[in-house]
């Protein structure tokens, strides 16, 4: 079963592509399918992709539309319960399936991971697992500190009178 679509738009990247997809199938495995968007490319990319066929690598190919419709048209194609997007310029550090492996089997709706910080739907923590309050405790706060801001407002309206 597929856990994990990696979609990734190319547009003349031919300079980075190949380490963006090493770093992919360094740690490469039967959860995981990587969806590539071609998008037009004028230059080397599909030499690089190419080398990486035989890996389970699904290629698309349109015509210059540009890096949203191509996200959008390979979201179309996806399998995974979940979908990362990475672009052909970047690339994952090493052991990067082993990070977000445990996420994969939970029952979060929305999972986002940049180079510091993984947030879990409402929630942060950063690489000092700090925890930030989830908006619904914020928002709860930020009701009572208006109750109290207004009771207060009240308590002087009624000195006054």
């Amino acid at each position: 079963m597929i856990k994990l679509s990696i979609i990734i738009p190319v547009y003349n990247a031919e300079k980075y592509l190949e380490q963006c997809l090493t770093s992919i199938y360094n740690e490469y495995n039967d959860a995981i399918e990587v969806i590539l968007i071609d998008d037009g490319s004028t230059d080397g990319s599909s030499r690089i992709y190419n080398n990486f066929r035989d890996k389970n690598l699904k290629i698309y190919k349109n015509t210059n539309h540009g890096v949203s419709y191509s996200r959008n048209y390979a979201l179309t194609k996806a399998k995974g319960k979940y979908i990362m997007f990475i672009d052909a310029d970047d690339y994952l550090k090493e052991k990067w399936f082993d990070k977000i492996h445990s996420y994969l089997d939970s029952q979060k709706d929305l999972i986002i991971f940049s180079k510091n910080t993984t947030i879990e739907m409402n929630k942060i923590a950063n690489t000092a697992w700090r925890k930030i309050k989830t908006l619904e405790e914020q928002r709860d706060e930020l009701d009572d500190e208006i109750r109290e801001i207004y009771d207060n407002l009240k308590e002087e309206k009624n000195k006054k009178s």
